[in-house]
């Protein structure tokens, strides 16, 4: 799926609304679910990564008309120790 230079997520938050960057590193939609993945090099930082992953979510919602519980988003360890 392609993704945004510039792509961000919007969060709703008491009436204001908040925008994060995003920058997912591949997507790819497998019939009614969109899988979004991340490359990791580094070591995991768990409560970093599930904030990240949370942001890609909000953004495929908007960007792919996804649906909450038909997207899944997952940090890829590519040197896993």
């Amino acid at each position: 799926l392609p993704i945004d230079r510039n792509a961000a997520a919007h969060l709703e938050l008491e009436g204001e609304t908040i925008t994060i960057l995003v920058k997912p590193d591949f997507a790819f939609r497998d019939g009614s679910r969109i899988h979004i993945l991340d490359w990791k090099t580094g070591r995991a930082d768990s409560t970093w990564e599930q904030v990240q992953l949370v942001a890609y979510r909000l953004y495929a919602e908007r960007q792919w008309a996804g649906t909450p519980g038909r997207i899944c988003a997952r940090a890829i360890y590519l040197y896993p120790e």
